[in-house]
Formats: structure tokens, C-alpha cells, sequence
């Protein structure tokens, strides 16, 4: 899948993005909105890049055909319909680092602009009146931070200086990772009660969305002031407004809406509301490392570097991008394309994928299935690959499981996947992935499975038949080619030039 020839950057991306694929001999064009895409190009075009305004939905990635991968130069994809993108085997990737400094800081701007109610105070001195308004000092005053990410914790780093005190929440951070930040991790139960400013830093997802509404706020102290540089409906926007006027909730810094552009101003127009729209990441520094970054991990992919970062939907893409996960990621997938070939039009039952041996990568296990399931699903799915073979797996009714034997002593690991009565097996030896045996045939030789170009073949047959098989294969272009016997019975593997389906028949078959 790797190689990329054709990008588009939309949403005035920094040009620093554009030569950076250039340099790498990938073409890009700059455009500032989808619509302005010429036909031809969309037909052509295999990468597109984005910020938040570009809404890339099912209806804009089915106008892509050959599209492989979307960059969003940023931190926040729900702009781009992930689901259909990894439905359609497309990688979505984002750049989490890109704007961390930029949004930390914003959000401090937000804080000390709510303590000081900078806003109103602004306001009133430009319209000629002169009149000093009280506001509060930072000094000792609790700060919760839901959301102990990057920017989270460059949040907490920068109010620690003004004597703020840092508590925080996140479910998939240990209390132990932060206490030396000088975080107090606590559950949202605990943080609700004790915080003079609480700031969220999460992605908008079903847990998060309405985090902040009237239930929770109702937890709070008195005068809560509440910050969102995240993502528009984290904070419900009725609820806000309510416990704004109520005074429950003592002010609010809004970088991010449910609706942007905003539509009903009455939220954003409230005395005790600091709004901005969506500048969190929009400072020169931070577009540039975001464009530099999304750009250069665009590279990285299509260079099959030795590592890839930011893919967001496919955790076994990112581990095939590992010297040492990716062979065996390649073997499965291959041993499954054979397997696969083999059996009948249905591919529905079990399969069955067993690792044996010792030293093989202690994470593989995590991935494997995906990788079987991408090259089972090949017969039938064209477009099946890490990052969609689970999602297609689920839809055609494959049932996949995984066991391994930790044999004792230094034993050569070896994959076996077994389906329909029939098995297959094969080791990686030299980063290399090669066959080993099909059924209860043994190859003495084994079959280095790296074709890079022809069709792979396997199957077993009467040895009877052999020669006139051999005679078939060259005709399409044998290009090589390995044998075992077992009684009267024959088993080849290998690659030839072109697929004959009229060799069916005699038991070989084509992986897709």
C-alpha cells in the first residue's frame, strides 16, 4: 500500500508542507477548498490534508477513489468521517504535537483573562469610560484539568508559575505518571468540587460530549469558570448559559463551538464570557510544525520508513512499520492469501492462527489476527488491508482466534493458520517470511514468501499430474517454484507471472 504520487493540502496548510513533499518527489497541490479540485485530479490524487474547516465525509472520500491516506494537520479529527475511511481501508492520521504549545498557552491567555475579566474591562475602557473593575489572583487557587495529554500538561506546567495548584483527571493516565508533574490525579467525583477554574482537554467523543452541562456544574463551587480550547459540545452550550446567568458558573473562556462559524451569538455575547473563534492552534509557530509535521509523516509513509506516527485507526499498520513486527505481519498475511485460495466460495467459520516457539515479538500477538484477516479477506475484498480487515472480518463472518505455545528452550517460532480442515505454516528467518508446510507436507527448502511481482500459488495435487501442471505454469510464466511429496501425493508453491484458473481443477490456486 505505501507510496503516494498525488497530495492535496486544503485549509491554507503552511507552504513549508507542500516542499516538503516535493523535496520527496511527491507531487502537491495547494488549494483552499475541496470544491476547487479539479475532476481529473480527484481521480488521481491518493493523499489529501486538511485542518478543521475541510469536512471530509463519506460523500467527499467516495469522490477519491484512489485516496490512501488523510492527513488532518492538527490535533482533532471530527471532521473527517474515520468510519468511512477505515471501512474503504484509507489511514487517517493526525499531528497530536504539532499545536500543543499553541493551544497550552491559549488557554492560559483564557484563564488569567477570566480572573482578571479582561474582556468586559477591555471593552469598557475603548468606548472612553473609565472605570476599575475587581478580579481575582491565581495565587493558591485550584486548577482541574480534564484531560492529561500533551496540552494538558503543558497547562498545568504554565499555571504551576502562577501558584495554581493542578488537579486533574484522565482514564487512561496513571495517578503515578503525573504526580512528579506536580498533578493531582482524582476521579471527575473529586475534581468537580474543589476547582476555582476547570479546563477540558479531551477529544469530542459519546463519553465526553456534555461533560460539562447542568449535572455537573451543579457539583461545583459557586463561581466555577470553566474553559474549553478543545472541541465545540465537550461543554453544553444551553447548560453553560444557564449556570452563566444563574451565576453558578462565575465566567467561561470559549475558543470552540458546536456550530462554527457561531449562529446564535447570545453565549458568545454574555458579559462573563471570553470567546474567541478557534485561534487555539492558529499562531505562525504552530501551523508551521503542523504542516511540517503531517507533511513529513506523509513521507514517512510512503517511503516505508522504519517507523510511522500518528495513525489514528489502524494499530497493526502502525506495528507492520516495525523492523522487527514487519515480516511476521507480511507472513500471515501471505500464508492467509494462500489458505484462503484453497478453500470454497464461503469463507465463514473458523480460523484458527497459532504462534509456537520462542523469540518472536512479545507484541505480535496484538496485531496478528488483523493481518490474517487482511490476507484472508483478499479472495473477496479487494481493498482489504490492516487497516479495514477487522471491520470486514466482522461483516463476512469470520471467526478468528489466536493461541500460542511458549515452548521451552530455543525453539524456532513458526505461524500456523488452519481453516476448513486444511493448514498452513511458515517461520520468518533473516526479517524474511518464507512457507514451511502445507497440510502434512514439508518443504526441505523453504519458500520465501516476498513475491514482488507475479502471482503466488499453492496447492496440492496427484503427482501423477505434476508434469502436466508444470507444463501449465509455464506457459503463464513460472517464475519459480518449490515441491514436496507425501505418498501419491504432490504440493507446489510459487510464483508465477499470470493466474490460470483452469488449474483449479488439479487443486492449485491463485492468492488474490
Amino acid at each position: 500500500m505505501p507510496g503516494l504520487q498525488h497530495v492535496v493540502l486544503l485549509d491554507k496548510i503552511d507552504l513549508s508542507a507542500r516542499d516538503i513533499l516535493a523535496q520527496n518527489g511527491i507531487k502537491a497541490d495547494v488549494l483552499e477548498k475541496f470544491s476547487e479540485i479539479p475532476a481529473e485530479t480527484l481521480q488521481s490524487l491518493d493523499g489529501l490534508i486538511v485542518r478543521s474547516a475541510t469536512k471530509v465525509t463519506a460523500e467527499v472520500i467516495s469522490k477519491c477513489p484512489g485516496l490512501k491516506i488523510i492527513g488532518r494537520a492538527g490535533t482533532g479529527v471530527d471532521n473527517i468521517d474515520v468510519g468511512e475511511a477505515t471501512n474503504r481501508g484509507i489511514i487517517v492520521m493526525n499531528t497530536p504535537g504539532g499545536n500543543t504549545i499553541s493551544a497550552a498557552e491559549h488557554t492560559c491567555f483564557m484563564v488569567v483573562a477570566l480572573a482578571r475579566n479582561a474582556a468586559n474591562n477591555n471593552a469598557i475602557m475603548k468606548s472612553h469610560k473609565w472605570s476599575k473593575g475587581a478580579g481575582q489572583e491565581l495565587m493558591g487557587k485550584t486548577l482541574g484539568i480534564i484531560g492529561l495529554g500533551r496540552i494538558g500538561l503543558e497547562v498545568a506546567s504554565r499555571m504551576q508559575a502562577f501558584g495554581m495548584k493542578t488537579v486533574g483527571f484522565d482514564p487512561i493516565v496513571a495517578p503515578e505518571s503525573v504526580a512528579p508533574l506536580n498533578v493531582q490525579w482524582m476521579t471527575l467525583d473529586e475534581l468537580w468540587p474543589i476547582c476555582d477554574y476547570i479546563t477540558v482537554h479531551t477529544p469530542l467523543i459519546p463519553q465526553t460530549k456534555d461533560l460539562v452541562c447542568s449535572k455537573t456544574l451543579a457539583l461545583c463551587k459557586k463561581g466555577v469558570k470553566i474553559i474549553n480550547v478543545a472541541r465545540g459540545g465537550i461543554v453544553s452550550e444551553t447548560d453553560l448559559l444557564e449556570n452563566l446567568n444563574s451565576g453558578q458558573c462565575g465566567g467561561a473562556g470559549l475558543d470552540v463551538f458546536i456550530d462554527e462559524p457561531v449562529k446564535d451569538w447570545t453565549l458568545v455575547d454574555h458579559p462573563n464570557v471570553v470567546a474567541t473563534a478557534h485561534l487555539g492552534a492558529s499562531t505562525k509557530e504552530g501551523q508551521l510544525k503542523c504542516g511540517q509535521e503531517i507533511a513529513n509523516q506523509f513521507v514517512d509513509f510512503a517511503t516505508n520508513a522504519s517507523s510511522i506516527n500518528g495513525v489514528i485507526n489502524s494499530p497493526a499498520l502502525i506495528a507492520s512499520f516495525s523492523t522487527e513486527n514487519a515480516p511476521w505481519l507480511r507472513l500471515a498475511t501471505s500464508l492467509a492469501q494462500l489458505l484462503s485460495a484453497s478453500t470454497s466460495e464461503t469463507l465463514v467459520g473458523d480460523w484458527k492462527v497459532e504462534i509456537t516457539g520462542t523469540e518472536y515479538p512479545g507484541n505480535l500477538k496484538r496485531f496478528i489476527l488483523t493481518a490474517v484477516a487482511a490476507g484472508v479477506l483478499k479472495k473477496v475484498e479487494s481493498n482489504a488491508n490492516l487497516i479495514n480487515s477487522s471491520g470486514l472480518a466482522e461483516k463476512h463472518g469470520l471467526k478468528l482466534s489466536f493461541a500460542e505455545d511458549l515452548t521451552q528452550g530455543d525453539v524456532q517460532p513458526q505461524l500456523k493458520i488452519t481453516a476448513f480442515g486444511k493448514s498452513i505454516s511458515g517461520v520468518v528467518m533473516n526479517s524474511k517470511p518464507y512457507l514451511k508446510t502445507i497440510n502434512d507436507a514439508v518443504f526441505t527448502e523453504l519458500f520465501d514468501l516476498e513475491v514482488s511481482s507475479g502471482r503466488l500459488f499453492a496447492g496440492t495435487l496427484n503427482t501423477s499430474d505434476v508434469a502436466s501442471v508444470l507444463t501449465s505454469l509455464q506457459k503463464i510464466g513460472l517464475q519459480r517454484m518449490n515441491l514436496a511429496t507425501v505418498g501419491e501425493k504432490s504440493t507446489l508453491v510459487g510464483v508465477s507471472q499470470k493466474s490460470d484458473d483452469s488449474l483449479n481443477k488439479f487443486g492449485i490456486f491463485f492468492a488474490a
